[in-house]
């Protein structure tokens, strides 16, 4: 038994090597020994960025992969200049840089700005923002010079401090409006709703451009100064309240209230606007020193128009550079124990009053442009000296004015005709007209006399 198993496994030994030899095995029988992969990778490059190294990634698609670091991280160094933020009164200024992996730095930086407004204790970097700020009651203060780019409206109700320092540009007053300390600007407007624009005592506005500035459209202007006696004062030593170098244009259609008091106002070209001024002006001077270093103007209206003024001077100075002239008809012009010297021409188609010890120096031509009287001029317990050169510088009118003179009035003018003059026994006239002396007395041109009164007209200039 045990020899037919071995010569079994025999056959099946042999069989099995003869198989082998022969290739004859069954395809399905036994796998086939593996292959090892060749690796044929692809490579993806990572750049280094700011914070992290680059390298490469091979991957083959047997799915074998490996990294080979190539450069070490780059740090921050590609950086793009960004937004500027300013300085204010509390922080510094810097300019923003973008780097290009998103950080941001601040860089540049600017020290805390020196604030150029202030209202009580809070700093503003620009008037503008002060502005925008501020509310009724507040009181806007300059720390440094400023510049505007464009007109500032003023809001309504608060006080503005100039500090003496200079608005290169224009303000506007968005409504009522006060001045303190010294302020100067380019050019300020008091608007168009009836604005009540005060410059208090120690207070001073000076325009420093030539423009003119408005008086009108409703408005009100209370100038009020320090000054004691403004008659005796030594305007030298006083600081003006108002000084606009480029004059006044009285205008609009609702008027103007102007009331000077104990202040020195320095004033250029002033004049109303003949074909828009319309309404009441009312121009009052209390002890006060107004200087027109120019003309000072109440044109004769046009267009329709047919304003009324009414100035009252009263225990104060007024002097003109040039002319006086009042050639609206419904003007009231009241010099009231106040000093009146024009440096060159009176016309008067108003009524101009000189009352209570008032003094009045000027010259006159005949009626034009630039003088004469078909007006009412009233001398009253004061004095008129008019000095013309010759008879062809007359104080005459294109309709017949009046010179009244009465309480101890004294009147000196060179030369008179075509005038209706009413003089008192207690005055006294002195004229180069044939025939008028103290005690006028004309057979030529009498219209009557009563009461100690002569009535008369003078129809030659001797």
């Amino acid at each position: 038994m045990k020899r037919t198993m071995k010569a079994l496994l025999l056959v099946v030994l042999m069989a099995l090597v003869l198989t082998v030899a022969t290739g004859c095995w069954p395809s399905n029988a036994v796998p086939a020994a593996p292959t090892e992969c060749a690796h044929i990778y692809e490579a993806v490059v990572t750049a280094p960025t700011c914070t992290e190294d680059g390298y490469t990634t091979y991957t083959c698609v047997c799915g074998d992969s490996y990294k080979q670091e190539d450069a070490e991280a780059t740090g921050h160094i590609s950086w793009t200049k960004g937004e500027t933020v300013a300085p204010t009164c509390y922080e510094e200024g810097y300019t923003v840089y973008h780097c290009v992996c998103g950080l941001t730095e601040n860089r540049d930086f600017v020290e805390v700005a020196e604030p150029l407004v202030q209202i009580g204790e809070t700093n503003y970097s620009s008037l503008e923002a002060a502005v925008a700020a501020a509310k009724a009651g507040d009181t806007i203060t300059l720390v440094e010079d400023v510049a505007l780019t464009e007109t500032l409206t003023l809001p309504a109700g608060i006080i503005f401090n100039g500090n003496g320092k200079n608005i290169n540009g224009t303000i506007s007053a968005g409504g009522d409006l006060t001045f303190a300390g010294y302020t100067k600007v380019t050019s300020f407007s008091a608007g168009f709703s009836g604005s009540v624009i005060t410059i208090g005592e120690g207070a001073t506005l000076e325009i420093t451009g030539t423009s003119r500035i408005t008086f009108g459209y409703g408005n009100t202007f209370n100038i009020i100064g320090s000054v004691d006696n403004a008659k005796t004062a030594d305007k030298e030593t006083i600081q003006p309240s108002l000084i606009i170098p480029g004059g006044v244009s009285i205008t609009g259609s609702k008027g103007v209230t102007v009331n000077v008091t104990n202040a020195y106002v320095k004033i250029g070209n002033t004049s109303s606007k003949n074909s828009v001024a319309d309404g009441t002006f009312k121009l009052n001077f209390t002890n006060a020193i107004a200087e027109f270093t120019n003309q000072f103007t109440l044109s004769a209206p046009t267009s329709g128009k047919n304003p009324t003024f009414e100035m009252n001077v009263k225990d104060s100075v007024l002097t003109t550079a040039t002319k006086l002239c009042i050639a609206a008809p419904n003007s009231t012009v009241v010099i009231d124990n106040s000093n009146v010297a024009l440096g060159s021409y009176l016309r008067n188609s108003g009524d101009l009053t000189l009352k209570n010890g008032a003094g009045f120096t000027g010259a006159m031509i005949q009626f034009g442009e630039n003088g004469g009287n078909d007006g009412t001029i009233t001398v009253d317990a004061s004095s008129l000296t008019i000095k013309n050169s010759s008879a062809a510088h007359a104080m005459d009118g294109n309709n017949v004015g009046k010179l009244i003179l009465q309480n101890g009035a004294t009147a000196s003018v060179d030369y008179i005709i075509e005038t209706i003059l009413v003089k008192d026994t207690t005055s006294t006239l002195i004229t180069n007209s044939t025939g008028l002396g103290e005690s006028p007395s004309i057979a030529d041109g009498v219209i009557g006399s009563t009461d100690g009164k002569t009535y008369y007209i003078t129809n030659v200039a001797g």
